[in-house]
């Protein structure tokens, strides 16, 4: 006797959360974009739209789609644009010299008051 099939995995039965759609919404993607600029079949697309499970090849192909690096696709977009907010200032004082070097004098003033 056949065993019953199991529907497919969606994103609600793993612990973590793709924020695929929130990534689309951000820059005004629709699905008949997914099928029109990526070269998808109506039904891969209408997966993705629906949650079904991602595949890191899917990932790998809608993460430069959506300007953003795959890890990314993991966070709400405000939150992943924070990240990169504070890594491109990280970098800027870092690179600054002079600024880094100013810093441990201010602190030494600071215990002199």
């Amino acid at each position: 006797m056949a065993r019953a099939r199991k529907p497919p995995p969606t994103q609600k039965d793993f612990k973590h959360v793709w924020h695929v759609q929130e990534w689309m919404e951000l820059y005004k993607k629709r699905q008949i974009d997914l099928i029109n600029e990526l070269g998808w079949s109506k039904a891969k697309a209408s997966d993705v739209m629906s949650g079904q499970q991602y595949t890191q090849s899917l990932i790998d192909q809608l993460a430069p789609w959506l300007n953003a690096k795959p890890f990314e696709l993991l966070m709400a977009p405000h939150e992943a644009m924070s990240i990169r907010a504070m890594r491109k200032a990280a970098v800027e004082i870092a690179a600054d010299n002079s600024q880094v070097e100013i810093a441990p004098a201010k602190l030494a003033d600071r215990k002199a008051s």
